[in-house]
């Protein structure tokens, strides 16, 4: 029996579970930033870390994640399908 790889909707989802079980994993905090006058960056400040209230997602945020990111990246993917689709037509002509 030869293995094959997963469909690329499995790897997805695995993805969005392991990002769900880190959230309750890794303690949400911030860092103090500072403008770098020199760069026009903001800079982190060294030793300035600090705990904040954590907001663990519910089971159906987790699910409700792919619809949501397609919704929110509709624009782009529509872009991307329209590109395709004149790059076929100018290689058939």
């Amino acid at each position: 029996m030869k293995l094959s790889f997963p469909h690329p909707l499995v790897i997805l989802l695995v993805f969005i579970f392991l990002a769900g079980v880190a959230t309750y994993l890794i303690p949400a905090g911030k860092f103090e930033r500072v403008l770098d006058e020199n760069t026009g960056r903001e800079l982190v400040v060294p030793g300035s870390f600090q705990s904040i209230a954590q907001e663990k997602p519910a089971l159906s945020d987790l699910l409700l994640a792919i619809p949501e990111g397609v919704i929110a990246g509709a624009e782009i993917m529509v872009l991307i399908l329209f590109i395709g689709g004149a790059f076929f037509i100018v290689e058939k002509t």
